[in-house]
C-alpha cells in the first residue's frame, strides 16, 4: 500500500515535489490514482482597512501537485523566484543553505530568455546582488 510521505515546496526550485512510500515488499503501481486531498492549506489575512479578518480553506489534491518543473506557468517561476530572493535577502531560516548565487543562478536558468522587461529586470537584480555579495565556498 502506497502512502503520502512528504510534500515539499522548493521556491527556487519552483518545483512541488511528491514522494510516497511504499510498504515492504509493495511495487509501486503505474496506474494513475483517483485524486485525493494531500493536504488543506488555510489562508487568514485582514482587509486593507484593518476592520475584517478572513480565512479561506481550499484542499491540494495529489493531481495538482507537479513534479515535471516543464509543466509550471512561467508566472509561478517568477513568484517562486522572487519568494526565493526576498527569503535570502531576509536571511530566512528556510533559506539558510541558498546563496545569492545561487538565486542568480536559478533566476537566470529559468527566466532569462523572457521577453517580459519586468522579469528581464528581476533576472538582473538577482546577478546585481550575488555581484555584490560575498562569495560563498561550495
Amino acid at each position: 500500500m502506497t502512502s503520502l510521505r512528504a510534500v515539499l515546496v522548493a521556491a527556487l526550485g519552483a518545483t512541488i515535489l511528491l514522494s510516497s512510500a511504499c510498504s515492504p515488499g509493495a511495487t509501486p503501481s503505474r496506474v494513475p490514482a483517483p485524486p485525493t486531498t494531500a493536504a488543506t492549506v488555510h489562508i487568514r489575512y485582514q482587509t486593507p482597512d484593518r476592520k475584517q479578518s478572513i480565512e479561506q480553506a481550499r484542499e491540494l489534491t495529489t493531481e495538482s501537485i507537479r513534479t515535471d518543473p516543464n509543466t509550471l506557468s512561467p508566472r509561478y517561476v517568477q513568484a517562486a523566484t522572487v519568494a526565493g530572493f526576498a527569503d535570502v535577502l531576509r536571511h530566512s531560516y528556510w533559506a539558510r543553505d541558498i546563496s545569492l548565487q545561487d538565486v542568480a543562478r536559478a533566476a537566470n536558468t529559468r527566466l532569462g530568455s523572457s521577453s517580459d522587461a519586468a522579469v528581464r529586470e528581476l533576472v538582473q537584480l538577482t546577478e546585481r546582488a550575488a555581484s555584490l555579495a560575498p562569495k560563498t565556498a561550495p
